[in-house]
């Protein structure tokens, strides 16, 4: 059944993409794109206008292809999301369009963020480097809608993203940089590109967030609200960017220690999205830190069968359960139960990287099950 679906959408998806090309072609004569394209991903953004030619058929062919893979990519199923996009590439010939390649790219992040490795980052390298050669020395103020300068914004906030994670902080901060810029340009050349306000409202905030000491010194502006409120209009008149805006705003209020509305917002998305993992890592989190530890406990037991579905798994999202459910039965005074998780934990076989990255909470772990395993003995 599930076969026969896939099979039914892509035929939908390829029949749009020829009625995309038939009307808007592949190249303008500058070399650039001539059509908007969907981004999706922890920067899923879309643009959405008009450009003069048959917007009907351009407008079916964006949301029905942005809006399949987002799907795919909010329920986790991420290998479909790539071969339905895979798919389009070989039919279409045309691995060189950045409506693809950026969509494969957010799929990629996604996949990186979900997992907790960075087995995908030399392809989403590649594929920002791509990006940057398309439009390396065209004149992007030519384009009068913004999408170029959104393209390329997207592409380097990836990039972004991506040194972050692996620890390089200044190589992030430039890129984040270079990133905000293009889409500042992108939004000044049309407000109307809802979808922007994603990328530019979390690099406004994280921005304000991690400059804190610059914050304290004066040195630059506390952009926090700013970020909130650019977060807010994404996720009341994005296209495809509703659901990260939504979930960025929860996580938001979990680091402002708003625990009941990261808890409320978290519970809405579950409503709509049942069993995604990180949506259920935001509930269990602000359950464990509004010490609502019988509920937490019982979020932390739906995410074990969640993380098994993973196709790949270093165990980093295991150490990650069993140590927020080791805090909540120890919390709850259940320290046979603590002992029990914190062993499970401790005996889980790990690479290197995943130790370095969890050693605190491996640290605590242990001494949970001592403290535990002591208190068992009185």
């Amino acid at each position: 059944m599930q076969r026969g679906f896939d099979h039914l959408m892509l035929h939908i998806l390829r029949q749009n993409c020829q009625i995309y090309k038939k009307y808007v072609g592949r190249r303008s004569k500058s070399g650039l794109p001539t059509v908007s394209f969907g981004v999706i991903s922890f920067f899923i953004i879309f643009a959405n206008f008009s450009l003069g030619f048959t917007q009907e058929a351009a407008n079916l062919y964006n949301e029905q292809i942005a809006r399949t893979v987002e799907r795919l990519t909010i329920t986790e199923e991420y290998d479909r999301a790539l071969q339905t996009i895979d798919s389009l590439m070989n039919d279409d010939n045309d691995a060189d369009d950045v409506f693809l390649l950026l969509l494969r790219a957010s799929t990629l992040c996604a996949r990186t963020m979900d997992y907790e490795d960075l087995e995908d980052a030399p392809a989403v390298r590649a594929i920002c480097a791509k990006v940057d050669e398309i439009y390396r020395n065209k004149n992007l103020d030519a384009d009068s809608t913004g999408a170029k300068y959104f393209y390329l914004g997207t592409a380097y906030l990836y990039q972004a993203l991506l040194e972050h994670r692996l620890g390089s902080l200044l190589s992030a901060l430039k890129l984040s940089l270079k990133g905000a810029g293009y889409l500042e340009k992108a939004q000044q050349k049309n407000p109307w590109l809802w979808d922007v306000y994603y990328g530019l409202g979390m690099f406004q905030y994280n921005f304000s967030r991690y400059a804190s000491i610059a914050r304290s010194l004066g040195l630059v502006r506390d952009r926090r609200q700013q970020g909130v409120e650019l977060l807010t209009i994404a996720a009341t008149k994005g296209i495809i960017t509703q659901y990260s805006a939504r979930n960025a705003l929860a996580w938001i209020d979990l680091e402002n220690k708003n625990y009941a509305g990261a808890i409320a917002k978290s519970q809405a998305l579950l409503n709509e999205f049942p069993g995604r993992r990180a949506t259920l890592w935001l509930l269990s989190k602000a359950l464990l830190r509004a010490e609502r530890w019988v509920e937490a406990i019982e979020v932390l037991k739906q995410l074990e069968s969640a993380i098994a579905h993973q196709t790949r798994n270093n165990h980093y999202n295991e150490i990650t359960r069993l140590y927020m459910l080791t805090k909540a039965y120890y919390s709850l005074g259940r320290r046979q139960e603590a002992v029990w998780a914190a062993d499970s934990a401790l005996a889980i076989p790990l690479t290197k990287y995943v130790q370095m990255k969890k050693k605190n909470d491996l640290s605590e772990l242990a001494e949970m099950k001592r403290r535990a395993g002591r208190d068992i003995t009185r």
